[in-house]
């Protein structure tokens, strides 16, 4: 192939990777709600000290079948944390002979013992203002510790008692370098093999999912070939 050749070939991916970066940016940055890297809507639960029933985006249901309800220790909020975690999309186990509850939510995990102050959030060591414990035999946890730990607003309205979770949307990232990454997935994608699958390591999954994304509003294609994992 001819060098003029070369560098017309060159040009056009340039071009047209350029291009691709541009639509996600545009995507990523003008907040379009309808782009297709748009998700889940955000998720509120409400509860009331005493009270056995929650709301989950407005929609009233009870916390559990023995009708348990949030409590208030020391000054912090204990709640039955299963019904919570499960309305927000996550998985609650148990563990009886270590007494330890495991709450699971997008990829991260807490760990914490009844009566212990010690938990865990994924491998670190994290330190409680008030211990889990069981009333009427049920694991009662601490709200915000949790929340927080997994990305949730917390909000307490001292006059009705009531406590607010919001969960956020589950999007795909769209910050500059997941958008940077992206592109050079796509390059990968492009320029290595002229059957267009992916022959090089998928560095993020900000980079698979757009990827994805670009095949459905008609940039290349969604199928890859995975070679190996690091």
């Amino acid at each position: 192939m001819t060098r003029n050749a070369n560098f017309r070939k060159v040009a056009v991916f340039v071009a047209v990777l350029a291009l691709i970066c541009a639509v996600f940016a545009g995507l990523s940055f003008h907040g379009n709600n309808d782009s297709v890297l748009a998700s889940d809507e955000e998720i509120v639960i409400t509860l009331r000290i005493g009270d056995p029933q929650m709301t989950v985006n407005g929609e009233s249901e009870s916390i559990d079948e023995s009708g348990t309800s949030p409590v208030i220790m020391n000054d912090r909020t204990l709640v039955p944390v299963r019904a919570i975690i499960e309305a927000a999309g996550g998985s609650v186990s148990w563990d009886e002979t270590a007494r330890e509850a495991s709450l699971s939510y997008n990829g991260n995990t807490v760990r914490l013992v009844i009566d212990s102050t010690t938990a865990y959030f994924n491998d670190t060591v994290r330190t409680l203002d008030v211990a889990p414990v069981i009333l009427n035999d049920r694991t009662m946890l601490p709200i915000r510790f949790i929340s927080e730990s997994f990305g949730f607003t917390v909000g307490w309205e001292q006059s009705t008692q009531t406590i607010t979770i919001t969960v956020p949307a589950d999007t795909a990232s769209t910050d500059p370098v997941a958008v940077d990454q992206a592109c050079i997935d796509i390059v990968y994608n492009t320029d290595r093999s002229e059957s267009g699958t992916l022959i090089d390591r998928i560095e993020s999954r900000n980079g698979l999912h757009t990827l994805e994304h670009a095949a459905e509003i008609g940039y290349g294609s969604s199928e890859y070939e995975l070679v190996s994992i690091d």
